[in-house]
Order: structure tokens, then C-alpha cells, then sequence
């Protein structure tokens, strides 16, 4: 898959008259990616909340609603949707399970090399790979369905964070961000309301530069309501140009699936 206009933009390529995808670079970085974190920490929070710590239920009981795809298991469902703790509300008993899934990601990336570079970069984001992942993967202890798509990149669960966008951040920065040099993605939608104020301005400005103050490496906001969204589904003549951020690129929210349109309108609506 040779890649000749991003060659001639990379040093190194021109001069050894080699493709960017045939190690002409000048300098070669190496590593992957991992979207659905949140999805592994908040099943294990389930687990550990409904199974040892408050002994509601068995493991056998969890596992058999989970391989049901939890049809008859609704109550159970709801009750460890709505009372077991989840990644992005600033909750310790859940952002533990984050930072091992995190941790655990980063040793194992740690483990691995290739031909052009002997440090592998571990990565947090996914693109829209999470809806697709979703549609092939099975049901999870957290109460997510099989088909459903799982967490996006560095993102809690669809609108698991409860707490406002501070909470998110303090979850967030549960962990060494230090490590995941080949990129992180954390997304945030924010209803307008937010910037059509000054004061609102000033916010969004000073919790994002405290983040970043406190260890946090990358995130990125949406600004636009779930009625605007849900208006561009039904008449996407007239909003052609409402454009969104993904999860680490942007697009026309009229041109994308009607699936990875309705993650993006799961996100929770973030009003300051």
C-alpha cells in the first residue's frame, strides 16, 4: 500500500527514492492502537461490585445473563447500569479497573518491536473502529447488548459519565499518560449553550488547561445538541454542513452510518 503524497512530504523518501509504507523515513516510529478500554474496566467493575464486594449475585447468575444477551435478565441489567460505579465520574472504585486495563495494555505493548523500531507506541484511539468492533462482539458484564458498539477510544461507556465534564477529566487522568505516545482520544460532547456565554468560555478554557496541567495529553470536543444531531438524521438535505469530530478526524455528519451518527448521539450532552 504505497503512499507516494505522504512520502514526498517525509524526510527521507525523496532521498532513498523509497515509499513512507517501505522504511524511507528519515526517522521510523512503530505501534498500535486500542478503543473499548472503558467497555474491559467497566465490566470488571461489575464483576468485582456485583459478585465479591456486595455478593448480589453469582458469578453463575452474571455469566448466564451476559451469554443471554441478557434477555430475561432485564432487572439485573438496570441495576448494574444504574448503581455499579463506571470510568468518568471521577470514582475510584472504577477508574482502579481502568488503570490496570490501561496499565496492563501498556506492558504488553511494551513487550513488542518490529523491524524499524525496537519501541512499539502504544495508542488510544480507534477512529470509528469501536462501532464496528461492537457489531462483533458479544455481549459485556457491564450491560452493554451484543451488536452494541463499545466505548470509544479513551471515552467512557456511552453516557456512563454522570458527573460533568470535570469528572471525566480526573477519571481520566487515573493514569501515566506519558506512556501512550502513539496517540490518545478522548471525546467530549458540549451542548452550544456552553460557548454562547463568556463565562462559559472562560470554563471550558480553564478546565481544559487544568487537565492538561494535571497530566492529560489530548481531548477534543463536540459542540453541537443532540436536537441539532437527531434534526441532520431526519432532513440531512438542509444540514450538509454540520461537521462532527470522530475520534481523532472529522466528517460530515450526514455521510457517516446511521450507527457511528447514533454513537456520536449517545455521547452525553456536556452543559457547563
Amino acid at each position: 500500500m504505497p503512499v507516494p503524497a505522504l512520502s514526498i512530504s517525509m524526510t527521507g523518501c525523496m532521498e532513498k527514492g523509497m515509499d513512507a509504507a517501505e522504511g524511507g523515513c528519515k526517522y521510523n516510529s512503530y505501534g498500535g492502537t486500542a478503543t473499548g478500554l472503558a467497555t474491559i474496566a467497566d465490566s470488571i467493575t461489575a464483576i468485582k461490585y456485583m459478585c465479591f464486594d456486595k455478593k448480589l449475585v453469582t458469578t453463575r447468575e452474571l455469566y448466564d445473563a451476559v451469554m443471554a444477551n441478557w434477555e430475561g435478565y432485564e432487572p439485573l441489567r438496570q441495576r448494574i447500569l444504574n448503581e455499579v460505579p463506571h470510568y468518568g465520574n471521577a470514582d475510584p472504585y472504577a477508574d482502579e479497573q481502568l488503570k490496570w486495563v490501561v496499565d496492563l495494555y501498556y506492558k504488553q505493548c511494551s513487550e513488542c518491536s518490529s523491524q524499524r523500531s525496537k519501541v512499539y507506541k502504544a495508542g488510544m484511539y480507534g477512529a470509528a473502529d469501536h462501532v464496528q468492533q461492537g457489531e462483533l462482539t458479544w455481549a459485556t458484564p457491564d450491560g452493554r447488548k451484543t451488536g452494541e458498539p463499545i466505548a470509544d477510544a479513551m471515552s467512557p461507556a456511552q453516557s456512563r459519565d454522570k458527573n460533568g465534564p470535570t469528572a471525566v477529566f480526573t477519571s481520566t487522568c487515573c493514569f501515566d499518560h506519558t506512556r501512550f505516545m502513539d496517540g490518545m482520544a478522548l471525546n467530549m460532547r458540549m451542548h452550544p449553550s456552553v460557548l454562547s456565554r463568556d463565562d462559559g468560555i472562560e470554563k471550558l478554557r480553564d478546565m481544559t488547561q487544568t487537565y492538561f496541567e494535571n497530566g492529560g495529553l489530548e481531548c477534543q470536543f463536540n459542540v453541537v445538541s443532540t436536537d441539532t444531531l437527531r434534526a441532520a438524521q431526519g432532513d440531512p438535505e438542509t444540514h450538509r454542513d454540520l461537521v462532527v469530530r470522530i475520534a481523532g478526524y472529522s466528517a460530515y455528519f450526514i455521510e457517516l452510518s446511521t450507527e457511528l451518527q447514533d454513537d456520536i448521539i449517545a455521547r452525553n450532552e456536556i452543559r457547563i
